[in-house]
């Protein structure tokens, strides 16, 4: 029995909430049922255009189980599977190459776009380790030069894509590290600092002017709170995140939790971010 013979939900697309139809993972890895569609969205080359085509044209599986719909909380079985994204490949056949060679790699293969690779790793059956797999797999990858994409939602979406170069491994082994955030129980802040970041977010807040507006920038500010003020620069990044018209409290919160692990971003990225705003 493959380990990936699992059932997972299908969505008609990345846009519909509808109640999703259970489909089998290995069949639905061989459907050729949108290959011509597929084939289309790979000759754009216009970024933009075929993200935005990829989320209507093509339907959609929850790698990591069955859900009653796309919220995490309405997840109705964990099958033990992650689904992992690597973009920006320089050298797509020599990363798939070196990703086969690993024993916990059950699947690899082209994403939607034919410009990037996405895995899958069975984990262990207990969902509250998630993160924490992923944060070893991040940490494991990162020493081979591979750079993952963000922490995968539990209900994180994968879009239909086909491979006829697929790497399967039924048999891979269930990966078993797992990396827990430490919590901290006190950080030491530059005050100073910290009031001048706060000054500045006011007065954007002020003038109306979110610097936020970029996904990019967005992660960026919030790894260089993380970085210089720990737990205390989340209420600095609500403040700023909040300027933008579809703030999320929720989601806010997410990504300042995920950008705990980008330790290479200083606080002088958010200073150099609002200097044409900022008098």
């Amino acid at each position: 029995m493959s380990i990936l013979d699992k059932k997972v939900s299908c969505f008609k697309n990345c846009k519909t909430d509808e109640s999703p139809r259970p489909v089998n993972l290995l069949v639905w890895f061989k459907s050729k049922k949108y290959i011509n569609d597929l084939s289309m969205l790979r000759r754009m080359s216009n970024k933009k255009c075929r993200d935005d085509c990829k989320r209507e044209w093509l339907p959609a599986v929850t790698i990591s189980g069955q859900f009653a719909t796309k919220e995490a909380d309405s997840l109705i079985e964990f099958n033990g599977l992650m689904a992992l994204d690597i973009d920006n490949i320089e050298n797509i056949e020599i990363v798939k190459r070196k990703l086969q060679s690993l024993p916990y790699i059950a699947y690899c293969g082209l994403s939607c776009s034919g410009r990037g690779l996405w895995c899958i790793v069975p984990v262990t059956s207990d969902a509250s380790n998630y993160e924490a797999h992923y944060r070893a797999i991040f940490e494991e990858m990162e020493g081979y030069n591979i750079k993952l994409d963000s922490l995968p939602d539990v209900n994180r979406l994968r879009i239909y894509s086909y491979d006829t170069d697929a790497y399967f491994n039924h048999n891979a082994e269930t990966y078993t590290r797992t990396k827990h955030i430490q919590p901290v129980e006190s950080v030491r802040i530059n005050n100073d600092k910290y009031s001048q970041v706060l000054a500045q977010i006011e007065i954007l807040a002020a003038k109306g002017i979110d610097i936020t507006e970029n996904y990019g920038d967005w992660v960026k500010i919030g790894a260089a709170f993380n970085n210089e003020f720990g737990e205390n620069g989340r209420a600095l990044f609500h403040s700023v995140s909040a300027i933008n018209g579809n703030y999320s409290r929720q989601n806010c919160n997410k990504k300042y939790t995920q950008c705990a692990r980008m330790n290479r971003v200083g606080i002088a990225t958010f200073f150099h971010l609002t200097k044409n705003h900022v008098l």
